[in-house]
């Protein structure tokens, strides 16, 4: 039994145990002693029977069937079973056999892995995610069983491999839910329920901790200085700019580095693929297209070319950095795409994602419903809404980019980012127009392109200008994403952030919560 295991385990003894009477009856379903048994936490006086497949260290009984406990009905004070449920071929029997044994109100704990290594005693079948214990719940009504939630929720591990799904099950009514629980004792636990009737989970996270532990290794290479840092073939490179003369600092003493580090890039994605942001997916070298004449929008798979994986590793990194913690597991964020795979990936990851897209006519709105049609200059959302912004090569179609960003900052929360990408000339001061507005009317360029500008460093200033307190442009480069570009060895990204939180700010936010819901809900 892992380190983990023993201590949530002993904190069950603790908490539903405490001040009960001597000679209770606890039933241990897969009690074979293999590097501990929770036997040794048991109340003093307490009547504790371990069942299991095989004798050994622990076991009283050998079952027969391992589906099928030898006991009367509403026998046992309390049952647990630990690191068992993963090995048992059909756990649903078992686990009816369990609630059929035990006592009105006896609570039922269950400990199983949610995800690591493999491992055979004989067999290794199964991993139990954040939703297990409601799936159980309506497993044993479905049954004729009446059985309440008092908690569950996904431990993070310490020395050892493991992350225990916890489950703790009452027989009968519902505990009270301000008694005292597990968790309690272990607060950075995950995805976490008190109740049954509880929506949603506590301390949200999609990703298993192998998943986020992958994902901090990857992003601790990913580095906010002015230089390249290599690993095992690997280029890896984070440059935020502030102003056009830091780039062109940088510039003159990289530059001659160009194109040797883009040869790197496209060498390692040649012959060993890529990694995706945020997915963690792994995209073998076969199938990759390359276009080394525009590398911005080509390296691409599975509808992601290297900008589009710039931008969503860039919000990634960037949620990481929201000051509100809980933000930072699990950001509000409205973005300009609802149709494509970056929203996939993006509603995929985060439960609070809101995509839309612009669709210029009636008919395409309503061939596109219920998907929403978004006005950036004129977005139906109150004030402080959303944590990050989101937007990938939209602002250059944009006939008034200030009032664009001013309704982006109007509807950020204090310290709410946007993170964007736009075709950008990292050698123009200024931005090029392509095209005029008069009147109302937008006169495109000659050439027939929808592209009505191409931003210049000055975007910057018109970030500030419109209301946010930081604007950078930060370039990317990664061997390990496939993010590389034929110009500069990377892909720009913008960053624009939004002054902190105020208390005219709380208020607002605890007045349009209900909204924020309301309306991915309706999406």
């Amino acid at each position: 039994m892992h380190d983990t295991a023993l201590q949530i385990g002993a904190r069950f003894f603790a908490v539903y145990l405490a001040g009960k009477a001597n000679e209770l009856q606890i039933l241990d379903v897969g009690s074979l002693d293999v590097n501990g048994s929770l036997r040794q936490f048991a109340p003093s006086g307490a009547i504790y029977i371990g069942v299991d497949l095989a004798p050994g260290l622990g076991v009283d009984l050998v079952l027969d069937d391992p589906h099928k406990l030898p006991f009367e009905d509403n026998k046992f004070d309390a049952i647990v079973s630990t690191s068992s449920f993963e090995h048992d071929s059909m756990f649903w029997l078992t686990f009816l056999e369990m609630v059929r044994v035990a006592k009105n109100e006896a609570a039922i704990y269950i400990n199983a892995p949610s995800n690591a290594t493999y491992h055979r005693y004989p067999r290794d079948c199964w991993r139990f995610y954040p939703d297990a214990a409601i799936s159980l719940i309506d497993w044993s009504v479905r049954n004729g069983h009446k059985l309440s939630l008092a908690e569950s929720f996904i431990a993070l591990r310490k020395k050892d491999v493991w992350n225990d799904c916890v489950m703790v099950l009452v027989k009968g009514e519902a505990r009270d839910v301000a008694a005292p629980k597990i968790v309690d004792h272990f607060p950075d636990s995950q995805n976490y329920r008190l109740s049954y009737d509880q929506s949603e989970v506590q301390n949200f996270s999609a990703l298993t901790e192998d998943m986020l532990l992958i994902k901090q290794h990857v992003s601790n290479k990913i580095h906010r200085t002015t230089s390249a840092v290599t690993d095992s073939n690997k280029l890896e490179i984070r440059v935020s700019f502030g102003s056009e003369a830091e780039w062109n600092n940088w510039l003159s003493r990289y530059q001659d580095k160009f194109q040797a580090w883009r040869s790197d890039i496209l060498k390692a994605v040649r012959s060993g693929g890529f990694l995706e942001p945020l997915t963690c997916i792994r995209r073998p070298a076969q199938g990759i297209t390359i276009d080394e004449s525009n590398l911005r929008e080509s390296i691409a798979i599975a509808e992601l070319n290297s900008r589009k994986r710039a931008c969503l590793l860039s919000v990634d990194l960037e949620r990481k950095i929201l000051k509100d913690g809980s933000s930072s597991l699990n950001p509000k964020i409205l973005g300009t795409e609802a149709l494509t795979r970056v929203a996939r990936i993006l509603r995929g990851t985060f439960c609070y994602y809101l995509g839309s897209e612009h669709f210029p006519t009636e008919q395409e709105q309503e061939r596109h419903f219920p998907v929403s049609n978004m006005d950036l200059s004129n977005l139906d959302f109150p004030g402080a809404m959303f944590d990050i912004f989101y937007s990938g090569d939209v602002f250059q179609h944009v006939p008034d980019l200030e009032r664009t960003l001013r309704e982006i900052v109007r509807v950020l929360k204090p310290g709410g980012i946007a993170v964007s990408t736009f075709p950008f000339l990292p050698g123009q001061s200024k931005t090029l127009i392509k095209s005029q507005v008069a009147e109302g009317r937008i006169t495109h360029p000659t050439d027939g392109s929808a592209v009505l500008s191409l931003a210049g460093w000055d975007v910057l200033d018109l970030c500030k200008k419109a209301g946010f307190c930081d604007a950078r442009m930060s370039l990317l480069a990664s061997s390990t994403f496939a993010v590389t570009s034929s110009g500069v060895p990377g892909v720009f990204v913008l960053i624009a952030t939004k002054s902190g939180p105020t208390q005219a700010f709380k208020e607002e936010q605890r007045r349009f919560e209900s909204y924020v819901s309301a309306a991915i809900s309706a999406q």
